[in-house]
């Protein structure tokens, strides 16, 4: 049992953090991804790691999109966008824009969602090419 105090994310660097939160997220555990998601988004901050700060603001905003607080949810996920941007990441980008794209999908916004789902594909679409084992593509 870990000492009072000392959860199970304070253990964790920010990338741990964001991991426990995308566990407890589709379980309901929206309290407590929110918790892990704002942890990771405190230690990716104070260590200036854009990947794990990407990471954690796309779980803020995919956790404001479960709980229906679109503003929030859209800045949230744009953050994340602009660092998957910077940081030319084809995994994170393309999750990104599939973020987006249930935002806008859950909002009733089809031709957003089907924008943000193009550009993901697009993404998938572009490393895929660039593969050379066939089995791989």
């Amino acid at each position: 049992m870990p000492p009072a105090g000392v959860t199970a994310s304070s253990r964790f660097g920010s990338a741990g953090c964001v991991g426990l939160g995308e566990v407890a997220l589709p379980r309901g555990k929206t309290a407590l991804a929110r918790e892990h998601a704002a942890r990771g988004l405190d230690q990716a901050t104070r260590t200036g790691s854009r990947k794990n700060l990407l990471k954690a603001w796309r779980l803020t905003g995919e956790i404001a999109t479960r709980e229906r607080r679109w503003d929030e949810a859209e800045a949230a996920l744009r953050q994340a966008l602009g660092f998957a941007e910077a940081i030319a990441n084809p995994p994170q980008l393309w999750k990104t824009h599939a973020a987006l794209a249930r935002l806008h999908e859950d909002r009733g916004q089809t031709d957003a969602a089907r924008d943000a789902r193009t550009r993901a594909r697009a993404v998938v679409e572009r490393v895929g090419a660039t593969l050379v084992h066939p089995d791989l593509r």
